[in-house]
């Protein structure tokens, strides 16, 4: 795999992620909207007053016809997103799978009774809402937290993502180097010295450019080979 191609897919494969974090903040913003919509429309409005230009304003304005159509619809985006979500959990932070599925899924052991801490985006699907003496002890309101607190761990899968697509990368390069290498000493045996040394002077080079960039070395060239006297800084 190239380097171009590498680079492409970690690139694609890390804007699916922020575009999963961006739709999780957005349905929070859609389950206060379904319920409090007056609320929700008052927010969106001073955002309007307080933008900047008119092209913040064309922003805010597209957002709450998103916010407006996931609270329409809202069991469908959501289930959507959760299944994508915790497929990509599972596959880049596994450990913190049953943390993200138990925002979601109801405690498999009987609860006495259902409060903020019990409380999650599977009640609010229904529409349970505990009262007392008039007052509203749980609702699907309380479900923003659960949200809230799933995009914060797909989040994390950030840091980790990198990481991973970084180990995937020197595998394959490694692998690469490998080849060229054993092509490099075939050469050699049949005899071909100046074609085996050039092969391996680029495997050389290229080695020396991925640990220059690991460690952020800058040099005075932008495309350096074995011969070129460079100082580094």
């Amino acid at each position: 795999m190239s380097t171009f191609r590498q680079t492409a897919l970690s690139t694609e494969l890390k804007q699916e992620l922020l575009d999963l974090c961006e739709q999780g903040r957005l349905l929070a913003y859609a389950l206060q909207h379904k319920y409090r919509e007056e609320n929700s429309e008052a927010q969106f409005e001073q955002l309007i007053e307080e933008a900047n230009d008119e092209a913040d304003k064309q922003h805010v304005q597209e957002l709450r016809l998103k916010v407006r159509g996931m609270a329409a619809q809202f069991a469908n985006f959501y289930e959507k997103w959760y299944s994508k979500a915790a497929n990509v959990i599972a596959q880049i932070l596994p450990d913190r799978l049953a943390d993200f599925r138990s925002q979601y899924e109801r405690p498999r052991a009987n609860r006495k009774e259902i409060v903020n801490s019990n409380y999650v985006v599977q009640d609010a699907l229904k529409g349970v809402t505990i009262s007392s003496y008039g007052d509203t002890i749980v609702s699907p309101m309380s479900a923003i937290s659960n949200i809230e607190t799933q995009v914060a761990i797909l989040r994390s899968c950030l840091d980790k993502f990198e990481s991973r697509l970084f180990e995937i990368r020197a595998l394959l390069q490694a692998d690469l180097f490998d080849t060229e290498l054993d092509a490099a000493k075939a050469l050699c045996k049949s005899g071909f010295l100046r074609a085996a040394g050039a092969m391996a002077g680029v495997v050389l080079e290229s080695h020396l450019s991925e640990v220059a960039s690991n460690h952020s070395i800058t040099t005075q060239k932008k495309h350096l080979t074995i011969s070129s006297g460079t100082t580094y800084r």
